[in-house]
């Protein structure tokens, strides 16, 4: 048998599993809606302030592993970050951090110590017709005990805070025996906002965490998926400012599948054995940040005019569609038609 003729085939196949492995990202599913309405919360005496909450649905492929109860669950915890793309400062958010213990009450200890002495002593003698027994026992015990109440360990099974400066929020939800991960999931914060604003678009990641549990060694975490959505967010009952929204969050989304599909052509299967094309990724990356960021002209930027022209048509609507918006913005809501 010729081994290296059959080894061959064998190498090029666990390099090709290697540089394109199987992850279980598909057996977890999220799913936020693509617009949702901005609420007014502020009091009279303070400043503007709007209020959005966003459903988050996952579903999670055979949450009890093949039907084993008893399994792990597939998620340690889920990370949700949330972000307008405008620099509004986070006013409020909800649900908060909230611990939660395995044990019901106070965990209880107790320690008893106990001590036993015995001393024993037996004569047996015959004398003739005279016959007799001394015997002596003597017991001492002693016995102390000790109870007091200690408090469970908890942990965190929702925690949340602030990022960027005040300019973002995330909220962190942890698998337990009470909190399930597969479901919907609410969750809501509010932002000061100008006098005239009217609407704008939220970046929502989320990311699924779960564990690793290798042959050797500890286990380590690992992420099993991770989804970047796009919502419009627009002032409640305002239908230009809710059509302008969403209108902007659709294109967003074509820039980001366009940028992502560039960024994946240096990765094809075909081109396995090549080194990947670092240029390439950060490339894409930099003018779909720049053009969403408001960063780069789009009739200007160089690395822009030699995109697709598909490609820099979907630049210049999103540009447009973005110029509107700003200007709708401009406009106090009193006066929106």
């Amino acid at each position: 048998m010729d081994f290296k003729r059959h080894t061959y085939p064998v190498l090029i196949l666990l390099l090709l599993v290697a540089s394109h492995p199987l992850s279980a990202q598909d057996s977890v599913e999220f799913d936020v809606p693509s617009i949702v309405p901005a609420i007014e919360t502020a009091s009279i005496d303070q400043a503007r302030e709007v209020t959005v909450e966003i459903p988050l649905s996952s579903l999670v492929i055979d949450a009890n592993q093949n039907g084993n109860p008893n399994a792990l669950p597939p998620i340690d915890h889920l990370l949700v970050r949330c972000r307008f793309r405008q620099p509004l400062h986070i006013v409020d958010y909800e649900p908060r951090t909230e611990l939660q213990s395995d044990y019901e009450g106070a965990v209880v200890f107790t320690n008893k110590r106990e001590r036993t002495d015995s001393f024993g002593l037996g004569v047996n003698g015959q004398v003739q017709t005279i016959g007799g027994q001394i015997g002596r026992d003597d017991a001492v015990k002693q016995s102390n005990s000790t109870e007091y109440q200690k408090r469970a360990p908890q942990q965190a099974v929702v925690a949340a805070g602030t990022t960027d400066r005040g300019r973002g929020v995330y909220f962190k939800f942890r698998w337990t025996a009470d909190q399930v991960l597969e479901g919907e999931k609410r969750f809501r914060f509010s932002v000061a906002v100008p006098e005239s604003w009217r609407g704008g678009l939220i970046d929502v990641s989320v990311t699924a965490n779960g564990l690793e549990r290798p042959l050797f060694g500890a286990a380590k975490l690992k992420t099993i998926v991770q989804r970047d959505f796009v919502i419009a967010a627009h002032q409640q009952n305002d239908v230009e400012a809710a059509s302008i929204a969403v209108r902007l969050a659709r294109l967003d989304r074509r820039l980001a599948q366009y940028a992502s599909g560039q960024r994946n052509q240096s990765h094809s299967v075909f081109t396995w054995w090549k080194r990947p094309d670092r240029s390439s990724e950060k490339a894409s990356d930099h003018w779909y940040r720049a053009i969403t960021r408001g960063h780069a002209d789009p009739y200007l930027d160089q690395q822009i005019k030699k995109l697709p022209m598909a490609v820099r048509v979907a630049v210049l609507d999103y540009a447009d569609t973005s110029r509107e918006l700003k200007q709708l913005n401009q406009t106090k809501p009193q006066e929106a038609s």
